[in-house]
């Protein structure tokens, strides 16, 4: 593989010799989480962290404001997460965002099949939830490095979506894990009281 001259962070300069000067250097880990899929594993401790970051920034966003609003992001997938070389996470492409009276709800079907909410495809209003449900298709495909819903034509995605079906992910993660994710694959709508209470109760029996 090659490698570029940005691809790579100064660390210490460490002096000059008959070849040149000589740094420590270390490569660059920027970039989306799509890419990291195409040649990485992850071990669950990072993928918890992946998950507290992205809660956060959606809490942000879920947050309402001043005009008891939300903004509802509606297409949380790999290719919009980016980590920095310090591994923090950066939620971006708000394209298909919106501001949200929750007392409404949207309508409005946008996304990307492969990660949007059964309570889309159903043409049923829809709130801040649908993110959740992003977000256990994001962390279960980083887990199973395989989307949890997909087929070869959008109608079969959709109907293994509504199906309330939820595959398991690769045992080599906890139990713990593998039902915090189901937790956000709910089809309820009321999927995130089950995904707070399994996330905070993970947090409160951690060392």
């Amino acid at each position: 593989m090659e490698y570029k001259k940005n691809d790579y962070e100064e660390l210490a300069f460490l002096g000059t010799g008959s070849f040149g000067c000589c740094s420590k250097i270390k490569r660059r880990r920027d970039g989306k989480i799509s890419e990291w899929l195409e040649s990485c594993t992850f071990d669950e401790g990072f993928l918890w962290r992946i998950c507290y970051q992205l809660i956060l920034a959606l809490m942000v966003c879920h947050n309402t404001n001043i005009d008891g609003l939300v903004i509802l992001h509606r297409d949380l997938k790999p290719a919009n997460v980016f980590l920095t070389s310090n591994w923090n996470v950066k939620l971006g492409d708000f394209g298909s965002s919106r501001l949200l009276d929750l007392k409404r709800g949207a309508e409005t079907i946008t996304g990307t099949p492969l990660y949007m909410a059964p309570e889309v495809f159903r043409h049923e209003k829809y709130n801040e939830m649908c993110d959740i449900w992003s977000l256990g298709c994001l962390l279960y495909e980083m887990s199973a490095l395989v989307p949890p819903f997909s087929g070869r034509s959008e109608s079969e995605i959709v109907r293994k979506v509504i199906s309330g079906e939820t595959p398991d992910i690769p045992d080599t993660y906890s139990h713990d894990f593998g039902r915090f994710i189901k937790a956000m694959l709910n089809i309820e709508v009321t999927r995130i009281l089950f995904t707070i209470f399994c996330f905070y109760l993970r947090m409160l029996i951690s060392p």
